[in-house]
């Protein structure tokens, strides 16, 4: 990971402020944003820095809801980077009660969960065993309080983290 993706606080020196809307890069001006409240398709070759240069800190400084879809690695650890530092991170897709307790210990306080208790033969049952998972995962010393479990009907299994 780059240093400027260490922190927010990096971040914010290095990309500026993020209340212009969704950072696009640097003009001749200096940073260039999208504007607040607009949509942003990220388009470019592999390696070509994409994800650290736009996702991470997007993701990171959002004032926003974000939702990655990304499986990378380092927007993974990005995203858990900003949960450790208190920024509210909600994982959603494939949250399952074994998940839970690494998804804790990296930060993650929100679970977003509506296959593993739609396509459960016991749905009461998987959703007790989710409610154990959390609490055991945040009281049995990986963090503070009870998270907080969504689940079925409202939210969709987008299969990726937003923040």
């Amino acid at each position: 990971m780059d240093a400027p993706q260490r922190s927010v606080a990096a971040l914010r020196t290095a990309y500026g402020d993020f209340a212009h809307g969704i950072y696009l890069g640097e003009g001749p001006g200096g940073h260039v944003h999208a504007g607040a409240q607009r949509s942003t398709l990220v388009l470019g070759p592999s390696r070509s820095g994409k994800t650290s240069s736009l996702v991470i800190p997007n993701l990171m400084l959002s004032g926003g809801p974000v939702v990655s879809t990304s499986t990378k690695p380092d927007v993974m650890q990005a995203t858990a980077a900003a949960a450790a530092a208190g920024i509210p991170v909600f994982v959603t897709g494939g949250v399952t009660p074994e998940k839970i307790p690494l998804l804790a210990r990296a930060g993650v306080r929100h679970f977003v969960v509506v296959r593993y208790l739609t396509e459960a033969a016991d749905p009461r049952g998987a959703a007790l065993a989710l409610r154990d998972a959390v609490d055991t995962a945040l009281e049995g010393g990986v963090g503070g309080g009870l998270g907080e479990v969504v689940g079925g009907g409202v939210a969709d299994d987008l299969g990726g983290v937003s923040g």
